[in-house]
């Protein structure tokens, strides 16, 4: 090649080499190609239609949605099987002072969050989601000997009491409450406790479930 064409050719490319501050517009001094529309925001596809590329931020129904908005017309999604309840149809023997585990065989509804696993003649309740949930549940003494005496009951976590409910009774039908919202981590037990101390000695008193009034709720809330 000739000296003469040599420099030709290397001006030739010294003046398609952007400068170093320049744009992508086609125009200019140096001229650089615009770039592809796909890749812009001056492409017609881009948020003007429910199929486009979403690359802005803002409350349009064709828009990638900001943190804070609203879906006009839509309902968001919600969990669901997040709650479950079980409860006893027969008498259970509470004999006096024992700490009895209270046995839930029948469920009214079910969650894959809760898994319930038979322990000796009660139910425990094994949570497979950490969050805040909502705990109640119910028993009902029969009544107690004559001179009446004590019922409680309670819910446990790890077996450890977390709320609870009791008092004097009479010898009346007794029926005992109690409910609880707080937080449980994964793969946790829970279960309810029944307690019964008549004043007269050592005589056993039955759970009463008629009408159903021997359960346990539990509800997973929230994270």
């Amino acid at each position: 090649m000739h000296h003469a064409d040599l420099g030709a050719a290397v001006m030739a490319l010294e003046q398609n080499v952007p400068l170093l501050n320049h744009d992508h517009s086609g125009a200019g001094d140096r001229a650089t190609n615009q770039l592809a529309q796909a890749n812009t925001h001056l492409s017609p596809d881009t948020d003007n239609g429910s199929t486009s590329l979403h690359h802005t931020l803002g409350p349009g129904s064709f828009q990638a949605a900001s943190g804070s908005h609203l879906h006009a017309g839509q309902y968001m999604p919600v969990e669901v099987f997040m709650n479950a309840r079980y409860w006893n149809g027969s008498a259970q023997s509470i004999p006096a002072v024992t700490d009895v585990l209270i046995n839930f065989p029948i469920a009214q509804s079910i969650s894959p969050l809760i898994v319930p696993s038979q322990v000796g003649s009660g139910t425990t309740f094994n949570i497979r989601r950490a969050g805040i949930w909502a705990l109640s549940t119910t028993i009902r003494f029969q009544p107690l000997p004559a001179g009446g005496g004590e019922t409680y009951i309670a819910i446990t976590h790890q077996g450890g009491v977390v709320a609870a409910s009791g008092g004097a009774s009479s010898t009346a039908v007794a029926t005992r409450n109690c409910a609880l919202t707080d937080w449980f981590g994964f793969n946790t037990t829970l279960s309810v406790n029944a307690y019964q101390a008549p004043v007269s000695g050592t005589a056993a008193v039955n759970t009463a479930p008629l009408y159903g009034w021997v359960f346990f709720s539990m509800m997973w809330l929230h994270d």
